[in-house]
């Protein structure tokens, strides 16, 4: 399946309303688009679930080379996205990512932490904004 039609088909899905948690945010969503984009969702220590830090968990960190995280991706449920940039940015800060993602699998917020201090004062750009809602695609 092309990354096309995994789209096409979690937008589907979205539309029924099937994704009813976080837990199936993560299953029926991102591990798929992961692996549709060349990510080994099965190696753990590339794809790490539930990433330690300080004395929370990321719900992804994608290491390259293997146990170095690059990107963070926090997941939420569907509609639950406002608000959770904070605990995004707290675990970039205590742990520094160059990509941090934002999804509720409809919605996807691409950043690029930047600056020094605590998430509030630090430079953090939006540099992507995705929706994969069918009504807003052509």
């Amino acid at each position: 399946m092309t990354l096309k039609e995994h789209i096409d088909d979690i937008s589907r899905r979205l539309e029924q309303n099937i994704f009813k948690s976080e837990a199936a945010v993560r299953q029926g969503i991102v591990d798929p688009l992961l692996r549709s984009l060349g990510w080994p969702t099965d190696d753990t220590l590339v794809v790490f679930p539930e990433y330690p830090v300080g004395s929370g968990q990321v719900d992804y960190a994608l290491c390259h080379p293997s146990s170095t995280p690059r990107v963070f991706i926090e997941a939420k449920q569907v509609g639950n996205i406002k608000g959770a940039e904070e605990q995004l940015f707290g675990y970039d800060s205590r742990i520094r990512v160059p990509i941090a993602v934002l999804t509720d699998g409809r919605e996807w917020q691409f950043f690029r932490p930047t600056g020094e201090g605590t998430w509030v004062v630090r430079d953090i750009i939006c540099v992507y904004l995705l929706n994969f809602t069918l009504s807003t695609r052509t």
